[in-house]
């Protein structure tokens, strides 16, 4: 794809998306005791807010050609689809009932209110979510890994992005427009976290709605 492509992509899919923001999680329409049900809406549509937020600024970054600044959120906008989907994943898991009622609590509580700071839960490792989303979209990796390359403080972020030596006269020049980077790595994280994240809360709603069913034992009218 070339760089308008991306470009109109991206503004087609934070379209798409800003249209059905979320703005509440009703927790009495689970229909069961436990707050688990509502700890996977909450956590769901958080994420939904979060991606959109990111994408917003993201896409200001691409228009001012701030390539590495817009990757650094492309990373973010990707993390938050690979934690979608690891959502579903665990859902499935118990489900099949290969993961226990505790342990998709523990999941649960670890990814909406873990932090490294103070006495509380642990964070949710986002590697095991890439990880995860790796093995249904096998093209995420090597995007991620290419995008974590100019995230960090490595050449292609750092002497790549804003540095080109000039041989003849022995001189490195400095600044923005001499970076080797292209203006499709900026979009390219963000059009793919997007895509993603769209296919992914659209399609793998069914295993957030089984643990319901399993936990409940009936249908859901709304999830």
């Amino acid at each position: 794809m070339e760089e308008i492509e991306y470009r109109n992509r991206a503004y087609e899919l934070i379209g798409i998306l800003s249209k059905s923001l979320p703005t509440q999680v009703d927790n009495l329409s689970f229909g069961y005791t436990s707050l688990l049900p509502a700890k996977m809406m909450a956590f769901r549509e958080t994420l939904y807010h979060r991606v959109v937020d990111l994408a917003e600024s993201a896409l200001e970054l691409c228009e001012q050609k701030q390539i590495v600044p817009a990757v650094i959120l492309g990373r973010a906008i990707m993390e938050t689809s690979a934690a979608l989907f690891t959502l579903s994943v665990k859902c499935e898991r118990f489900y099949d009932d290969k993961i226990t009622l505790e342990q998709l609590d523990e999941y649960l509580m670890k990814s909406m209110f873990g932090s490294k700071e103070g006495d509380g839960y642990s964070p949710f490792n986002i590697q095991n979510a890439v990880d995860e989303i790796s093995k249904q979209f096998h093209g995420f990796k090597k995007v991620y890994g290419q995008t974590c390359e100019i995230v960090h403080p490595s050449w292609p972020g750092v002497q790549g992005a804003y540095s080109n030596l000039d041989v003849e006269k022995h001189v490195l020049l400095l600044g923005k427009e001499y970076s080797s980077l292209s203006y499709r790595d900026s979009w390219l994280p963000t059009v793919l976290g997007l895509e993603l994240f769209l296919t992914i809360y659209n399609d793998y709603l069914e295993p957030l709605k089984d643990v319901v069913k399993k936990l409940n034992n009936a249908e859901v009218a709304q999830i």
